[in-house]
């Protein structure tokens, strides 16, 4: 009877701590850079513009007790922007969980007076990534259209997230 005991709090130990072994080395504060190109598209065609880059802090903390693998992740620009989203760790990926989010584009405008307007998105942002000794490398995928009633929409399938663990 002892050594079934044994065996089996060796095996409930495995089982519990295989999911945190993987999330454990993705979790921690990171510096990022965002950085791609989206394709904007209207009535009259289509546009490609890089995104401006976007720098800041990335804050990778474990999900729910008893949920394997989940990670909430938490971003915090330097233009004072804060949001945060979930993600799973499958392996040695980072699978974030598809979820919506408000951005802006500037664009040029037809006014002669101002040489660039801001135009409010909804966007669907979808991605994986890995980790590469203390640096995070994401690919995300973004689709979405215009808030303010506009059938102007976006899609980029590339937009480089490259972050680099804090020590």
């Amino acid at each position: 009877m002892g050594k079934k005991f044994f065996w089996l709090m060796m095996v409930l130990c495995v089982v519990l701590t295989s999911c945190n072994g993987k999330v454990r080395s993705f979790v921690g504060d990171y510096s990022y850079k965002l950085s791609g190109d989206v394709v904007f598209t209207d009535s009259e065609g289509e546009e490609v513009h890089s995104v401006q880059s976007q720098r800041g802090q990335m804050n990778i903390l474990r999900g729910k007790r008893g949920e394997c693998g989940n990670v909430v992740i938490t971003v915090n620009q330097m233009d004072g922007s804060v949001y945060s989203f979930n993600a799973t760790v499958k392996g040695d990926s980072l699978i974030l969980d598809e979820h919506d989010c408000e951005m802006e584009f500037s664009s040029l405008s037809t006014d002669p007076d101002l040489t660039q307007v801001k135009r409010p998105y909804k966007v669907h942002v979808s991605g994986r990534g890995i980790l590469h000794d203390n640096m995070l490398i994401l690919e995300e995928r973004w689709t979405g259209k215009r808030t303010d009633g506009s059938s102007n929409t976006l899609v980029s399938n590339k937009i480089n997230v490259l972050a680099e663990q804090n020590d």
